[in-house]
């Protein structure tokens, strides 16, 4: 399969999604990812695995589920006699958003539930003798792990005939199995509009199950390496992935394997907060410049680089949107000298095709994680 190909097979995966038309800007923001997750692969073999990869994971997008939501809510929600669960943890310092927080605000924009119908685990024991049933909702089940987590909290508390529904836009195999044994002191009810297979029962065929197997043998955490609870999942909302997802779709376990999903929610929230990192340890990027890459790059050039380093494949239009230079002109001869030096490709996207320098920029990009997280208590991406 020629690169040609490669570049209209991204294509049709992209024309299948559910994507509404203010959000066509995603799509070139996507192939491109998806063309640098394909150079992965070392050989042409291994490239159509990652391809087929691709084309088996399940693409979901934020505004498909909060409209599930808008229209699914009041099939179940009662003023007279319901509450919906409020289970986020305010206190907890996250650098991702959380999935059930914003569908309850979405709920609240569109005046669909007011804020007091919302409540807190904790306030239970002050509420009504006439609520009858209790919602908790959430786009995305894996393991069912936190969803039973936050039903024995109801349990201890000692609440009685109530009904629990549970609703929920996707639902795994494994969670929703884990949520029908668990037996309540309620009356427990799980409904979802999607429910999605591990990876070893899409269907996919038996010498792509190896090649996965087989990368993601190479994850250093072995319990992440199938996802939480194993839970061997292949699904994307809104260019996030649930920690139940294969180790080759997120994270960074891999040595010299760059993942095509992150945990956060857009490339420039990505490359603001890259920014601002960058601008706070000047001194660090300073010494390693000068001990590990002074004798190929310049220092702008090697901060370009830590721009479009782990960006899910970002074009020069996007790039030029964060005034990395005082003109669109230095940025372009920034990248052109790079690519005289064959250190930067651009025949899709801007990526970094020196390998022996991306081992040195994942070896300043650990280093700097790990500084910014000491600071901040979260990674910066």
């Amino acid at each position: 399969m020629t690169k040609i190909n490669f570049d209209i097979e991204c294509d049709r995966i992209i024309d299948t999604m559910n994507l509404k038309r203010y959000e066509q800007n995603k799509k070139e923001i996507l192939k491109n990812a998806i063309l640098r997750y394909i150079d992965n692969g070392t050989t042409l073999k291994e490239k159509e695995y990652i391809l087929n990869l691709v084309k088996n994971i399940s693409w979901y997008w934020s505004t498909q589920i909060s409209d599930y939501f808008c229209g699914i809510i009041n099939k179940y929600f009662n003023r007279m006699d319901t509450l919906i669960i409020d289970y986020t943890d305010e206190k907890k310092m996250s650098p991702y958003s959380n999935s059930a927080s914003e569908i309850s605000h979405c709920l609240s924009n569109y005046g669909i539930i007011m804020d007091d119908e919302f409540v807190k685990i904790k306030d239970l024991k002050d509420i009504s003798t006439n609520i009858t049933t209790l919602i908790l909702i959430d786009d995305f089940i894996g393991t069912g792990s936190s969803i039973i987590k936050q039903i024995k909290c109801i349990d201890e508390m000692g609440i009685k005939n109530k009904k629990i529904i549970i609703l929920s836009y996707i639902c795994h195999t494994i969670g929703k199995q884990q949520i029908e044994e668990y037996h309540s002191q309620n009356q427990l009810f799980l409904h979802f509009e999607k429910l999605e297979k591990s990876y070893l029962y899409k269907g996919m065929e038996k010498d792509l199950v190896r090649y996965i197997d087989s990368v993601c043998r190479r994850c250093k955490i072995s319990e992440l390496r199938y996802g939480y609870g194993e839970c061997g999942s292949m699904v994307s909302i809104n260019f996030v992935s649930p920690n139940n997802n294969l180790s080759m779709l997120y994270g960074r376990n891999i040595d010299d394997w760059d993942s095509l999903l992150d945990r956060n929610l857009n490339l420039i929230v990505l490359h603001e907060r890259k920014i601002k990192v960058l601008a706070r340890n000047q001194y660090i990027l300073r010494n390693f410049y000068n001990k590990s890459l002074k004798s190929e790059l310049t220092f702008d050039e090697f901060k370009l680089l830590l721009l479009i380093y782990n960006c899910s494949g970002i074009s020069e239009d996007l790039l030029k949107e964060f005034h990395f230079c005082a003109t669109i002109d230095e940025i372009n001869e920034l990248i052109d000298s790079l690519r005289c030096k064959n250190v930067l490709n651009n025949e899709y996207y801007l990526s970094i095709s020196n390998r022996e320098i991306l081992k040195k920029l994942r070896a300043l990009d650990d280093r700097l994680s790990k500084d910014y997280k000491k600071k901040k208590n979260k990674k910066f991406y």
